[in-house]
């Protein structure tokens, strides 16, 4: 299970966790585990839902993310009973919505520090209108919540302090 991992104490140098953290629902468990699991100087790579973002996948309902909490587990309900075309492409859809910066402040709290999707990307070979698109919303942090609400999904890469 994702909140008892089979490993010791820091003994992963990268610890993956890819789409799982929409559905579980002890997401904060999960994360524990994998700090737990982690090397320090090891690597934790996140990808799950973006709450800001209002195009998802998980539900055919429009602006789903941005719905209240109640309204979501009101479909959620619906997707897993009476209306299972509700839902995207998932048979379990996502109970939790997340954001890279609230993912980053939880992930703080263990000591960890967090990069986004626009700090991984590697600009090198890129074309020039891509490659100032990324420096611009790199150098703007109203651009780059911007581009966080374009983006449909939360990737995250966080970094365990070393020795």
């Amino acid at each position: 299970a994702a909140t008892a991992l089979p490993w010791p104490d820091q003994s992963m140098d990268l610890c993956l966790v890819p789409e799982l953290l929409q559905h579980v629902p002890d997401w904060r468990a999960c994360l524990a585990e994998a700090v737990r699991v982690l090397r320090p100087g090891g690597a934790l790579y996140i990808s799950t839902s973006n709450v800001l973002c209002p195009v998802q996948e998980e539900f055919k309902l429009p602006l789903y993310s941005w719905y209240p909490g109640f309204l979501k587990r009101h479909y959620e309900d619906l997707a897993a009973t009476s209306r299972p075309e509700l839902a995207g492409y998932a048979a379990h859809p996502a109970v939790n919505w997340f954001t890279f910066y609230g993912l980053r402040r939880h992930l703080a709290c263990y000591g960890l520090s967090a990069i986004d999707r626009f700090e991984m990307s590697d600009p090198a070979g890129q074309p020039l209108l891509r490659r100032a698109a990324l420096a611009l919303v790199r150098a703007s942090p109203l651009l780059r919540l911007c581009a966080h609400i374009a983006t449909p999904y939360t990737i995250l890469l966080a970094f365990k302090p070393g020795p």
